[in-house]
């Protein structure tokens, strides 16, 4: 999927001053309007700039649309909530997107970030804030879904208002039924799995390998990259790609090791493996959509503080590129289409 080219530094700074013009008395022929609208308009990101809630919400919004587009099931992904609406009736907010998918059904779809500390603590809704949203969806005839991003998890989960706990005033679900009744398989989200470990081997050239010296330091060119799953090397290409992006965006930790040969230096291995290992063949390393959301993160996200709000680049550069029908017997992959389980009963206290 592809991010269509646009120019907002001429059409949306326009549109923004046309829209705060009427109540702020902006002329468009004024210098004194234009001087106050940047005043204005200064200010409001310097605020923003200081508001963490505002800013990780913004992005979390942006980092949706790149999930999406890179899970690949949809063929247009539109910002719904930007422009002016106009309607009969004013009670109501478009959701943030809307989808169509590759079968042309359409969804309106609402994110959220949500910064999970405790278990216990459940995501809420505002019952009148979900109203609008529904009439939006109603007059337009396409279901509401609500896309949570559990940021303290990496995880993502898509649902409709059926998965939540209805209150007096408020829709509330805890952390185990969002998962359950999650329908991110809609989108092509799954669980990717295989057989541990994941390794990276650098080497240098045997006959340049020397001995290493006591407490100085060591310099060698690489000369070699290779990649193993369970002491298998992988030497085709598109599986070279694929093991690089589960151990860059996967789950499973990093382990060091020298690689020496008798006593010379020959290279670092790299080392990565689930924390623990069951009886089974394989361990789950992550899902697609929280490999992607790590990218993502990669690049607007410095020290714990963020750093862009959105990207100038094309979603398909984070998809995770596995071929339909994939089998290797060098790099298994056991890909886990989670469905929505509409009958899971929530959390029991």
């Amino acid at each position: 999927m592809k991010k269509l080219i646009r120019n907002p530094n001429k059409f949306d700074v326009l549109e923004l001053f046309s829209s705060t013009a009427p109540s702020n008395g902006y002329k468009i022929n004024s210098s004194q309007s234009i001087d106050n609208f940047i005043k204005e308009m200064s200010s409001s990101i310097r605020k923003s700039a200081t508001n963490d809630t505002m800013k990780f919400g913004k992005r979390t919004e942006s980092l949706f649309a790149y999930v999406i587009g890179a899970l690949g099931q949809i063929k247009l992904l539109k910002q719904e909530d930007s422009g002016n609406i106009y309607s009969l009736d004013d009670d109501m907010l478009p959701a943030d997107y809307k989808a169509i998918l590759k079968d042309n059904s359409q969804l309106l779809i609402e994110v959220k970030n949500f910064y999970l500390k405790d278990f216990k603590k459940e995501f809420i809704l505002k019952k009148d804030y979900y109203l609008k949203l529904q009439k939006y969806a109603d007059i337009n005839n396409i279901p509401l879904k609500f896309a949570i991003y559990f940021s303290t998890m990496n995880q993502w989960v898509l649902l409709p208002i059926t998965a939540f706990k209805k209150n007096k005033k408020t829709f509330s679900i805890d952390v185990a039924t969002a998962f359950a009744k999650s329908e991110m398989s809609l989108l092509g989200d799954r669980m990717i799995g295989t057989t541990p470990n994941l390794e990276i081997h650098i080497l240098t050239n045997k006959n340049e390998s020397k001995p290493i010296p006591t407490s100085e330091i060591v310099n060698f060119t690489i000369r070699e990259i290779k990649f193993f799953c369970n002491k298998n090397e992988i030497k085709n290409t598109i599986e070279k790609d694929i093991v690089f992006n589960l151990i860059r965006h996967g789950e499973w930790e990093a382990d060091t090791e020298i690689i020496m040969e008798k006593d010379n230096f020959l290279g670092i291995k790299f080392i990565y493996a689930p924390i623990k290992i069951s009886e089974q063949n394989f361990e789950i390393i992550g899902t697609l959509s929280s490999m992607i959301s790590n990218k993502f993160k990669e690049m607007t996200i410095s020290n714990g503080e963020v750093e862009a709000l959105d990207l100038d680049l094309n979603p398909s550069l984070f998809k995770i590129f596995i071929p339909n029908n994939y089998d290797s017997q060098d790099l298994p992959l056991w890909q886990l289409i989670i469905q929505a389980n509409k009958e899971f009963k929530g959390r029991r206290n």
